[in-house]
C-alpha cells in the first residue's frame, strides 16, 4: 500500500507543482501533457510562448487571471494533499512490535498508524471541498 501511495502521490505532486509553479508549461516526459493543459484551460491564462496557442489566446490571456489564480490555488491544495500523503504513507512509524512482552499484539505502539488514519479523514474532507470549489 505505501509504495503505491508513494508512486501515486508523487506524481500528483509533480504535476501540481507545475500547475502551482509553472502554469502551462508542457512536461515532456509526460504522455499527452498537452491534452491535460487544454482540458484544463491552463493555455487559456498561460498560453507557452511561439506556439499556435500563444496566438490564439495571447491577447486575451491577461483576462483569464483569475482562473490563473484559481488553478494555482488548486495546485497548492493538491500538492499539500499529496505530501501529506507521501507523510503518512512513508514518513511516520507505524508502530514498533518490540514494545511490551514478546509478540503480544495488544502491546504494539500504534501511533503511526492512528496518525495516519487522522490524517487520511481530513484529507478526505479537504479533497472533497477542492472538488465542491
Amino acid at each position: 500500500v505505501a509504495r503505491t501511495t508513494f508512486i501515486v502521490s508523487s506524481l500528483t505532486l509533480l504535476v501540481s507543482l507545475r500547475d502551482l509553479l509553472f502554469p502551462g508549461n508542457i512536461l515532456p516526459f509526460v504522455p499527452r501533457d498537452d491534452i491535460y493543459l487544454e482540458w484544463t484551460g491552463a493555455f487559456l491564462h498561460s498560453p507557452p510562448p511561439d506556439t499556435v496557442e500563444a496566438d490564439e489566446h495571447g491577447l486575451e490571456a491577461p483576462l483569464f487571471a483569475g482562473d490563473k489564480f484559481v488553478a494555482q490555488q488548486l495546485g497548492m491544495y493538491l500538492a499539500l494533499g499529496a505530501f501529506l500523503k507521501l507523510c503518512s504513507s512513508w514518513g511516520w512509524r507505524k508502530g514498533h512490535a518490540s514494545m511490551g512482552s514478546g509478540t503480544n499484539v495488544a502491546n504494539v505502539d500504534r501511533r503511526g498508524v492512528v496518525t495516519s488514519k487522522m490524517i487520511w479523514r481530513a484529507q478526505a474532507l479537504g479533497d472533497f471541498g477542492v472538488l465542491m470549489m
